[in-house]
């Protein structure tokens, strides 16, 4: 017999306000909260004269947990009946709503005034309403904001059962339709939960599987978003069918360690995404007879949805892996910065300037862990291995141009009256996510607590879709990208729960190639070849073609989009540049290729969720990390069962050959090729960042650095001594400081974080004592107060009193104004303006408030605030 479950929350910290009607596919929820945005060389108390004028000048511009007990035997409709162990300590909430079908008469009532369909935004008021009451929500009341997450449904609460075939079982509970699936068979399960999928998200599936295959425009119709959409996916994927293909037959390949008595690992893959496939295409052919079952969007598109295909799960995972599951590859664009600060300040001390921004390293940087686990730090750098490029790359691969400029409404597609927003693809991966975990030394129950909150970017309907699937090796309820929901992604199992958070360690780096011409002629800009290991080898080359036709409701003339697929040995060309050769100390014309350690693997993780989707696999934290080891994105896994806690940051990290300095570009001639992947086997010497139990008893992760010695991505500047972890630390160690942990408080920390501005928390007391002594105006002096009580009531944007306005707006409009002066007041002295330019790319100087649900991941307010704890005391180190 199992123990009971732990207690265990999936929500998020975000909380928008409710939705406003009107877009089929993504929403923009109004600004709720920004949430969570050094160098000695740089500061000096004369700073203090810099902040009076800033502050005057602001002000003008501003207006018990249950214990364990036995599991329950549960009954479906269909299959074998099946332990649940959670009794009633497992709840979720997963915004807007589970039904994602809006057929054409039901928007055609909906564009009129009409109500919508009942499970299409039912769970939104519970998540917004949350920060209403946080901090001071109440264990009774638990039950208001989130729903129960047990296993099957009480006759009772039974809405419909669907049958697509014999043996295959689909049940929507009333009060939220939450499919819950059985199957007499495996296969069984699989198709209804294909079926599923498919009433629920078939629209957006189709979308996902010619965005993945970087065909937008083809489905969507001509506009600069779907060409952004397509040319950006081909730069970093690209595949073609063939290539799609060849990664699904590759499973079984790879893939050979036993599953059952039948299968391998690999073999089971196909075998359920055949059956899932099968499953899409049934509720395919009910949708083309009956109108009831067609989305809005295929009529508005004068479309019908084609047969799904294996390979469709190939192209949509690798969006998934491509944006949500990598890191790194910017070494160009560091490489440039750092260039510019030597030639500005000489080797010596451009050097050291650059090191205080890059914080590679920075040991005042919150930690997941205690423990160091070091990765890419270290090691003596060949100046042979550095390829130095003098300028930015350019390209003319995209319809004969560069990829289409960022600007607002970028990826948002009108089809007639429906609208289509995938702007959250076309951006840097956004990282959301965030977890807090609860050992059960720490908590007042003695069971482990967990509250997740993975986070994908706000969609209406939601990209992440809900299930619960039974059948022979699947027992989990949880959450899953459509179109790869084969297993539950993100979820819990009979008796324990995980989640992730992006990680985004280095898996990608860019090489420099250098071109060369077959003949012997000189290369230039345009050659297309490249020299590998002594040899001028031609690139891959492949032009593709598609026809944008324009939709009867929609815009732009119809048009061919020509996309140049190039490759060179280490991955797709993303651009050409002039490179210093330091053989000769001149300038080469060089390609910019991408190398990417999941490229041409994008099902690589599938074993990993194949077993954390059995119970018979998963029998505690041991068990879990294995599995985890297994995931080759770049992910921070947590793992609660009923007497453990656990932390895995999975990836294959690659390995580089001595000499090379992960921070800049490398050549790509031969001589500093990867020298294979970090070891990764779940064991307890694994060198991946890890832990059972920590001795702290409590873990957090709001995508921050994984561990001390664990060196922050090339791309990822902001790994220094403020991050947005700090608002999830700062509420639960108060609690743990006095007391044992309940759940309530934990979702009480996560929630009263969500809405914790960064800026404030983290920069006013600095300001504070920076300005201690100081003569102020009555003007500087009610600034600098209304930021001080501000602060002290926990430095929030939020809208408690006048959904319209923040509560202390004033403060908030004064950081707005003053923490960019700042930035520049204490930065432009150093820094000129492309400079400056260039550290933002890197570094966004703010991550501010915005649609997708997340802000301050990254941002300058380390720099600053070292900078200003410098400057009233320059003992303090970089």
């Amino acid at each position: 017999m199992r123990p009971s479950s732990p207690i265990t929350y999936f929500s998020s910290p975000h909380p928008p306000l409710p939705f406003r009607r009107a877009t089929r596919l993504g929403f923009e929820p109004p600004d709720r909260a920004r949430y969570a945005r050094s160098m000695g060389t740089l500061a000096s108390p004369s700073l203090r004269h810099v902040l009076l004028a800033l502050l005057a000048a602001t002000l003008v511009a501003a207006g018990t947990a249950a214990a364990r007990s036995t599991c329950i035997t549960v009954q479906g409709p269909a299959g074998a009946p099946f332990l649940d162990c959670a009794l009633g300590q497992a709840h979720n909430i997963l915004p807007p709503g589970a039904d994602g079908l809006v057929n054409a008469a039901e928007f055609a009532q909906q564009e009129a005034g009409g109500g919508v369909p009942p499970h299409q935004q039912d769970q939104v008021a519970p998540y917004a309403d949350l920060e209403q009451v946080a901090p001071n929500l109440r264990a009774a009341d638990l039950g208001r904001f989130y729903k129960d997450a047990s296993f099957g449904v009480p006759a009772d609460q039974i809405e419909r059962v669907e049958v697509p075939r014999a043996g295959a079982v689909i049940v929507r509970d009333k009060a939220f339709g939450t499919p819950h699936i059985f199957g007499n068979t495996r296969a069984d399960a699989e198709f209804a939960s294909g079926y599923a999928a498919a009433e629920d998200r078939l629209f957006f599936m189709d979308v996902l599987r010619h965005v993945g295959r970087a065909q937008a425009s083809a489905f969507l119709g001509p506009s600069d978003s779907t060409l952004a959409l397509d040319c950006s996916v081909a730069r970093v994927a690209g595949y073609n069918e063939a290539e799609l293909q060849q990664q699904l037959d590759q499973l079984t390949t790879e893939f050979t360690a036993s599953f059952d008595a039948t299968h391998t690992e690999g073999q089971q893959v196909v075998a359920d995404g055949q059956a899932y496939v099968d499953g899409v295409n049934a509720y395919i052919q009910a949708a083309l007879t009956n109108p009831d079952l067609l989305p809005a969007e295929y009529p508005a598109l004068q479309e019908v949805p084609e047969p799904w295909r294996p390979t469709d799960i190939v192209a949509t995972a690798t969006l998934v892996q491509a944006i949500f599951a990598i890191g790194g590859g910017d070494e160009v664009d560091s490489a440039l910065f750092n260039r510019s600060l030597v030639q500005r300040y000489g080797a010596a001390q451009g050097n050291a300037i650059w090191r205080d921004f890059r914080s590679q390293n920075d040991p005042e940087a919150p930690a997941t862990l205690d423990k160091s686990f070091p990765y890419m730090s270290g090691g003596t750098v060949d100046p042979k291995a550095v390829a130095m490029p003098v300028a930015p790359a350019t390209t003319d691969f995209c319809n004969g141009g560069p990829l289409p400029a960022p600007r607002p409404g970028l990826g948002q597609i009108a089809i007639g009256p429906v609208s289509v927003d995938l702007s959250a693809l076309l951006r840097p991966a956004p990282h959301a996510s965030n977890a807090l975990v609860v050992g059960r030394t720490r908590s007042a129950g003695g069971n482990p607590i967990a509250v997740f909150g993975p986070q994908v970017a706000y969609f209406a309907p939601e990209i992440l879709r809900e299930f619960e699937i039974h059948g022979p090796g699947l027992h989990a309820r949880g959450a899953a990208f459509p179109g790869t929901d084969i297993f539950v992604e993100l979820g819990r199992g009979v008796d324990y729960a995980w989640s992730a958070t992006s990680a985004s360690s280095d898996i990608i780096d860019e090489r420099l190639e250098k071109l060369c011409n077959p003949d012997g002629s000189p290369p230039t800009l345009q050659s297309t070849a490249y020299l590998y290991r002594g040899v001028c080898t031609p690139m891959y080359e492949r032009t593709d073609r598609q026809i944008a036709k324009p939709s009867p409701g929609g815009t732009g003339a119809p048009s061919v989009i020509t996309i140049q697929i190039e490759r060179t040995v280490h991955g797709p060309v993303v651009g050409r540049t002039m490179a210093i050769d330091p053989a000769t100390g001149q300038q080469i014309p060089v390609a910019v290729s991408l190398q990417r350690s999941t490229w041409f693997d994008e099902l690589g993780s599938s074993p990993a969720f194949l077993e954390w989707n059995d119970p018979d696999f998963i029998h505690g934290a041991a068990d879990f990390l294995r599995a985890a080891a297994k995931e080759t994105g770049t992910f921070n896994w947590f793992y609660v069962d009923a007497r453990d806690i656990a932390y895995y940051q999975s990836g294959k990290l690659p390995l580089r050959a001595a000499g090379v300095d992960p921070n800049f570009p490398s050549w790509g001639t031969g001589e500093w090729e990867w020298q294979g992947f970090l070891r990764a086997d779940g064991s307890s010497s694994d060198p991946h960042p890890h832990a059972v139990n920590p001795s702290r008893g409590w873990m957090t992760n709001w995508n921050n650095k994984p561990a001390p010695g664990f060196s922050a991505a090339d791309n990822n500047y902001a790994y220094g001594p403020v991050y947005r972890v700090q608002s999830l630390n700062d509420r639960l160690t108060a609690v743990l400081a006095v007391r044992p942990a309940a759940p309530v408080d934990v979702v009480n920390a996560m929630e009263d974080a969500g809405s914790v501005d960064l800026d404030g928390s983290q920069l006013v007391a600095q300001l504070g004592a920076l300005l201690a002594g100081a003569s102020l105006t009555p003007a500087q002096s009610q600034v600098l107060q209304i930021l001080q009580s501000w602060a002290a009531n926990g430095a929030h944007r939020r809208a408690l009193v006048d959904s319209s306005r923040y509560d202390e707006g004033t403060a908030v409009a004064i950081m707005d104004a003053l923490y960019p002066r700042l930035a520049h007041a204490v930065f432009d002295p150093w820094l000129d303006a492309t400079q400056f330019g260039l550290l933002a790319g890197l570094n966004a100087l703010n991550n501010p408030p915005g649609p997708l649900g997340s802000a301050y991941d990254g941002g300058w307010e380390g720099y600053l605030q070292r900078s200003l704890r410098q400057a009233v005391n320059p003992a303090i180190a970089n």
